[in-house]
C-alpha cells in the first residue's frame, strides 16, 4: 500500500514537472495568448458604451381607511353594488407596480410620450455635445425615418409589442416587503433621458390611478344616488348614505391629491457616473480567460506526448 502511494506521488510530481517544462518551453506562445486576451478585454471595456441609470425611491401614499373599517359590516351591500370599500387586503401600490410593467401602461402612457428611436435605435451618447448616436442601419437621424430591413411579421417602423420588450429591459421595479417602499429605475445611454423617462413613469402612474379611482367613485356615487329612490327602509337608507359619504371622500381625495399612489422619497437624478459597463471586471475576465486557454493548451500538449 505504501509503495502504491509513493508511486502515485512520484507520478504526480513527474506530471506536474512535465507540465511546468512544457509551459516553460512554450512560454512565448502562452504569454502571447494571455496578452492577446488581455488586450481584447481592454479594447472591449473601452469600446462598450456607458449606460446610465436613474433611480427613485417611492413610498405608498397613505389612504384613509378609517371609514372603510367602520363600514366593514356593510361589505355585502357594497359588494352587491360593485363598490370596493377598501381594506388591508387591497393595495394600490401592488396594483400600480403591475400596471407600470403592463403592456397597456407602456402603449397608452409611455411610448406615446417618447421618441421610439430613442428607445430602440440608440447606440451611445456623446457627452460633450449631448447628442444621441443612432444605429444608421436601423434609423436615419438626418431623414428622421426608420430604415431597418426586417421580415414579416415585423414592420420597418417597430410595433408597440416589439418596443415593449426594450421597455422591460431598461425598467427595474422592486418592493421592500419590510416597509413597502418601492424602488424604481430606468437605464439609458443618456442620463438625461433616463431621468426624464423615470419622472414621466412616476407622474403617469399617479395620474392614471387617480383617474381610475375618480371614475370608479363617480360611478358608485351615481349608482348610490339612484338606489335611494327604490328603498324606503331606514336601515338601507342609512347604509346607502354611509357608502355615499365614503365614495365622496374617495372622489375628493383623488381630485386633489397629486401623489395619489406614490410619494417620492428620493427623486430621480441625472446620474454623473455610468452604471455599466464594469471596465475593470471586463479586463480581469479577459486576462483570466487567457490564462485558462494557456493552461488548456499545456494540458493538451502533455496528453499528446503521453498517449
Amino acid at each position: 500500500m505504501n509503495e502504491d502511494n509513493e508511486t502515485y506521488s512520484s507520478d504526480s510530481e513527474i506530471s506536474l514537472l512535465e507540465l511546468f517544462n512544457i509551459a516553460l518551453k512554450r512560454r512565448i506562445l502562452l504569454f502571447s495568448i494571455i496578452f492577446c486576451f488581455s488586450l481584447i478585454g481592454i479594447i472591449v471595456s473601452f469600446v462598450t458604451p456607458n449606460v446610465y441609470t436613474s433611480h427613485a425611491l417611492l413610498a405608498p401614499a397613505i389612504q384613509d381607511n378609517s371609514l372603510a373599517s367602520k363600514l366593514g359590516g356593510m361589505s355585502s351591500l357594497a359588494g352587491f353594488a360593485g363598490i370596493d370599500i377598501g381594506g388591508e387586503s387591497s393595495s394600490l401600490s401592488e396594483e400600480a407596480m403591475e400596471r407600470i410593467e403592463s403592456f397597456d401602461f407602456f402603449s397608452e402612457h409611455f411610448v406615446k410620450n417618447i421618441k421610439l428611436e430613442n428607445l430602440m435605435a440608440v447606440t451611445r451618447w456623446d457627452q460633450e455635445t449631448d447628442t444621441l448616436i443612432y444605429d444608421k442601419g436601423l434609423y436615419d437621424p438626418i431623414a428622421e425615418k426608420w430604415v431597418r430591413e426586417v421580415s414579416f411579421p415585423k414592420n420597418v417602423i417597430p410595433s408597440h409589442q416589439e418596443a415593449y420588450i426594450y421597455y422591460l429591459d431598461i425598467l427595474e421595479l422592486s418592493e421592500d416587503k419590510n416597509n413597502n417602499f418601492v424602488s424604481i429605475s430606468i437605464s439609458h445611454y443618456s442620463p438625461i433621458i433616463a431621468k426624464k423617462w423615470l419622472d414621466m413613469v412616476i407622474h403617469k402612474i399617479n395620474e392614471t390611478m387617480r383617474d381610475i379611482e375618480k371614475k370608479n367613485a363617480e360611478d358608485s356615487i351615481n349608482f348610490l344616488n339612484e338606489s335611494t329612490q327604490f328603498s324606503n327602509v331606514q336601515s338601507v337608507q342609512y347604509a346607502i348614505s354611509s357608502l355615499l359619504e365614503m365614495q365622496m371622500q374617495k372622489y375628493m381625495l383623488a381630485s386633489v391629491e397629486k401623489d395619489y399612489v406614490y410619494r417620492v422619497i428620493s427623486k430621480p437624478l441625472i446620474s454623473e457616473e455610468p452604471s455599466s459597463p464594469n471596465r475593470l471586471l471586463i479586463c480581469i475576465l479577459g486576462f483570466l480567460f487567457g490564462v485558462i486557454i494557456s493552461g488548456l493548451i499545456v494540458i493538451i500538449i502533455y496528453l499528446k506526448k503521453n498517449i
